[in-house]
């Protein structure tokens, strides 16, 4: 089952953030887990060890990816690279026999670099094996050139499929590491066809022709009321049109809210010609690529620990993305934990439920929102 399937993987795109989501996630229990599973004869001025690349002291994120993915036995972990630097991010390959899978995991944002790869949102046109001409977010084309190009030059993925050629090939990835880890799988898809690849909260990375051929071979994972998944230019200047109105429309002193200058903006349109000096791409909009499916809030519980969220999976085209939500949740929806939380309570009548079938990228978004699965 699709669904039961995420859940399982999930586990490894948070297993691509190595031991900092380890102790996150196991706070009473975590170091103690990192303990049993280090390497104390790596060393952290070591490059190169083995399957091991430029991991921290005794490979502790190489031991986080066990602990947190299943867990995995060290011997199935064929290259954990932890090196980290603006436009390269820390990646791994794991065989899973279990699922006969060659699995590809890609790390989100956790660094400055990855934040500066984040902050790189321009779009550029590039070639996309197999499709063509894309308008893509330049940072994270460059991360998946360089992570693609690495694995590549290891010939790492080649060797491990020619070792198990029944094994299916899955690139997944959290955040960032989502974003990257689609580009990553349209270009293996150019020699190894049966390439497949779940996103789990990415943010908008390809136009939305490029998203639409994606279907084939991503399913997007989004949760609640996930920021990221609907970060744009256009969105932002959505709601900053939306909180001027506001303040034009409240009763409250101005000089109690604080100055506010005229002239007020009309529609997005006048803003985008505001902001268009400085970004050339102001006529692109960027899509979720893939299928997605997106947890929907139908239900929430106070408990003795705090309230429990009941979430329903549905099929959404991208277009129910394309605006900021503003809520308490937009970030705490995008975090891991909670991700993989919403994937793990699903029900036995979701599984039964759920049909595998593509969702029109350009179908108006009241035919499909909140149809359940």
């Amino acid at each position: 089952e699709l669904l039961e399937d995420l859940a399982y993987f999930m586990k490894y795109a948070m297993g691509a953030y190595g031991w900092p989501l380890t102790v996150y996630h196991r706070p009473f229990t975590g170091l103690c887990c990192l303990m049993k599973n280090i390497t104390p004869s790596y060393c952290c001025c070591s490059k190169k060890t083995g399957s091991i690349h430029e991991d921290c002291c005794c490979a502790c994120n190489e031991a986080g990816l066990r602990i947190m993915a299943a867990p995995v036995d060290r011997k199935d972990v064929l290259l954990s690279s932890s090196t980290n630097r603006p436009f390269f991010s820390p990646h791994y390959v794991v065989l899973d026999p279990s699922r006969k899978t060659i699995v590809v995991g890609i790390r989100g944002t956790l660094s400055p670099s990855d934040l500066f790869t984040d902050g790189l949102a321009h779009v550029v046109e590039k070639s996309l094996p197999g499709f063509g001409p894309v308008q893509v977010h330049h940072g994270m084309w460059k991360t998946a050139e360089g992570v693609y190009q690495s694995l590549k030059k290891s010939d790492i993925i080649a060797r491990t499929v020619s070792e198990h050629p029944s094994f299916r090939i899955l690139v997944l990835g959290h955040s960032l590491g989502a974003g990257v880890a689609i580009i990553i799988a349209a270009h293996l898809r150019h020699e190894f066809p049966g390439v497949s690849c779940y996103a789990f909260s990415p943010p908008p990375v390809l136009d939305a022709a490029a998203a639409k051929y994606c279907e084939t071979f991503v399913t997007t994972v989004i949760v609640g009321h996930d920021m990221v998944a609907r970060l744009s230019a256009r969105g932002i200047l959505v709601v900053r049109q939306q909180v001027n109105k506001a303040f034009v429309s409240s009763r409250t002193p101005k000089c109690l809210i604080g100055h506010v200058k005229d002239p007020w903006w009309e529609n997005v349109v006048e803003l985008e010609e505001e902001v268009g000096f400085h970004s050339p791409s102001k006529h692109v909009t960027l899509s979720l690529a893939g299928r997605i499916i997106h947890f929907v809030k139908t239900d929430s519980h106070r408990g003795v620990f705090g309230t429990k969220r009941v979430y329903t999976p549905c099929w959404a085209p991208a277009n129910n993305f394309g605006e900021l939500i503003i809520s308490g949740r937009m970030l705490w929806d995008h975090y891991p934990t909670y991700v993989l939380g919403a994937l793990n309570d699903i029900t036995p009548e979701d599984y039964a439920e759920i049909r595998a079938r593509p969702v029109p990228v350009d179908a108006p978004a009241t035919d499909y929102q909140l149809s359940e699965v």
